[in-house]
């Protein structure tokens, strides 16, 4: 008789009915069923329950050492340049299950990164991804229910303008995610879009005019994330979507193992509100600065956190690098 009991402790998330999870469509539940405990990267989902009610109950594994948020603040530590290349290295190896897989995080901060004793040596302790609300599905699916390996549209996330930059975990979001709202800026700014035809737009919808920059609500993204594509709210008049969300989920991920060695984030996105703004030179002046990295950890991360999703370090790339795998120069301690 095969064991499959669990070598570590579980925890049960319960969700309310106001949380409008539909156990039968929801595509948060999906993105779990696929990653079951089948990637060490991520945490694992032993099961899930629902009642007729709409009460859902999911069972994983517990993180006994919290996220890397709260275990740099409560520790009030910088994470070693050797330290935080391991658990990059670990969280790299979920995003890959995720890719392979055709799943997109598209919410890795240290918020998101969990810490748990490896299960053979306590002492060692293990990064994983969790927090998967926000993923979603980018691969076409047939008839059949096989992906056939083509992208669906996917647009970037929503943002409703700069009272937003105050929510920490934004600046662990690739700049790009932003120019929708930048794009809007310009566009006032330049008259090419009038201020009265979005506000009769907005008028026609019952919008304030103080909410005309786009916003996304749980309940639109759960019943369009199932196709694979995500549509927001209010979406402006725009031309097609060309976001990519694996560049800006690569972004990401350099940015949260950045903040964990240097404690500060590669960007402040309150700078991208003012249309135009390049944000590069912030981002190359931060890594610059960093006093904890070796100068072959600068390069690999200023390659990855290229403002540009086009000149980006792609994910293989990164993975492959000396100094991530650990073949490059000494590292700093």
């Amino acid at each position: 008789m095969v064991d499959h009991s669990p070598d570590h402790a579980l925890i049960g998330r319960v969700y309310e009915p106001v949380a409008r999870i539909d156990a039968r469509r929801s595509s948060y539940l999906r993105v779990l069923a696929h990653i079951g405990r089948r990637s060490p990267g991520c945490i694992a989902t032993w099961d899930v329950f629902y009642d007729e009610a709409g009460r859902v109950v999911v069972f994983q594994e517990m993180a006994l050492h919290g996220n890397l948020k709260d275990y740099l603040t409560t520790n009030n530590v910088y994470v070693p340049e050797e330290q935080m290349r391991e658990w990059a290295g670990q969280i790299y190896g979920g995003m890959d299950y995720l890719g392979e897989n055709g799943i997109c995080h598209r919410s890795i901060n240290p918020k998101h990164v969990l810490l748990t004793p490896a299960p053979d040596e306590l002492s060692k302790t293990l990064a994983k991804l969790g927090s998967f609300r926000d993923a979603i599905i980018y691969l076409s699916v047939d008839s059949k229910g096989e992906k056939d390996n083509s992208r669906v549209r996917v647009r970037r996330p929503a943002c409703r303008g700069p009272r937003d930059f105050s929510r920490w975990t934004h600046h662990f979001q690739a700049p790009e995610t932003f120019t929708g709202y930048a794009a809007i800026a310009a566009a006032r700014l330049a008259a090419s879009l009038s201020m009265a035809s979005l506000m009769s737009g907005a008028s026609s919808k019952g919008v304030s005019a103080s909410a005309l920059a786009p916003s996304a609500s749980v309940a639109s993204i759960l019943s369009t994330a199932a196709s694979g594509f995500v549509q927001t709210a209010e979406d402006p008049p725009e031309a097609p979507e060309d976001f990519d969300p694996i560049a800006a989920d690569v972004w990401s991920f350099a940015a949260t193992f950045f903040y964990a060695n240097a404690r500060v984030t590669p960007l402040r996105v309150a700078a991208l509100g003012s249309a135009g703004e390049d944000p590069l030179p912030a981002i190359q002046r931060t890594i610059t600065a960093a006093p904890n990295l070796s100068a072959d950890g600068k390069r690999w991360f200023s390659a990855i956190l290229a403002a540009d999703p086009s000149v980006r370090t792609k994910f293989e790339a990164a993975g492959a690098d000396p100094w991530f795998t650990g073949k490059g120069q000494a590292i700093s301690g």
